[in-house]
C-alpha cells in the first residue's frame, strides 16, 4: 500500500493560478494528487514527476461538464476530481508543448465572472439581512444582546469578506484581460 497523506489548504477563486503551480509543485516532490474536496487534498507519494495540473470551471448543465471532460481527456489531460464546478486535471509536461487546458483566457474570464456574480450577490443578500435586523425590523433592532451583537458582527464580517473577494476576483479578470482575451 502506498503512503498516503492529506493536507488542509484554502485557496480562493481568484487564486487558481496559485493552486495550479502548488499542486505541480507537490508531483515535484512526488505527492500526487488522488482525491480533492472542500480545502483537503489527499496525495500519494511516488516518483517525483514533473506534472503539469489544470484546474477548469464549468457552469453549465451536469451533461456540458462532462463533454468537456471528454473532450479534455482526448487531448491528453487525465481528469483527477471535483468540487463545486472546478474541475482538477494533470497531465504529464512534455517540453515544447502547449500545457494549458484551454486556448483562450475567455473562459477563465467567463468562470471568473460567474464567481465574481454570485459572490457579489450574497454578499448584498447578507448586507441586506445585517441592515434588516439591525435597523430595519422593529423586533430584531430593539433585540439587544451580546448574543445578537455577535450574530450581527458575524454576517457583517461575512459580507465584508465575500466583498473582499470580489473585488479580488474583479482584479484576477482584469490580469486576463490584460494576457489578451
Amino acid at each position: 500500500m502506498r503512503e498516503m497523506k492529506k493536507v488542509r489548504r484554502v485557496f480562493f477563486v481568484w487564486q487558481e493560478h496559485l493552486e495550479e503551480k502548488w499542486l505541480t509543485e507537490m508531483a515535484a516532490e512526488g505527492w500526487h494528487l488522488r482525491k480533492v474536496g472542500f480545502c483537503v487534498y489527499t496525495f500519494e507519494k511516488g516518483e517525483p514527476e514533473d506534472i503539469t495540473y489544470r484546474l477548469y470551471s464549468h457552469v453549465g448543465r451536469r451533461r456540458d461538464i462532462e463533454t468537456c471532460n471528454r473532450l479534455f481527456e482526448d487531448m491528453g489531460w487525465e481528469w483527477v476530481g471535483s468540487i463545486l464546478s472546478w474541475q482538477y486535471f494533470r497531465k504529464v509536461h512534455e517540453e515544447g508543448k502547449f500545457d494549458e487546458i484551454l486556448s483562450d483566457n475567455q473562459s477563465k474570464w467567463d468562470a471568473l465572472k460567474y464567481w465574481r456574480n454570485v459572490s457579489l450577490a450574497i454578499g448584498l443578500l447578507n448586507l441586506y439581512n445585517f441592515l434588516n435586523i439591525s435597523f430595519l425590523s422593529s423586533g430584531l433592532a430593539s433585540w439587544r444582546s451580546w448574543g445578537m451583537d455577535l450574530f450581527r458582527l458575524l454576517i457583517l464580517a461575512v459580507s465584508g469578506m465575500l466583498f473582499f473577494g470580489t473585488v479580488k476576483i474583479q482584479k484576477r479578470m482584469n490580469e486576463l484581460k490584460g494576457l489578451h482575451l
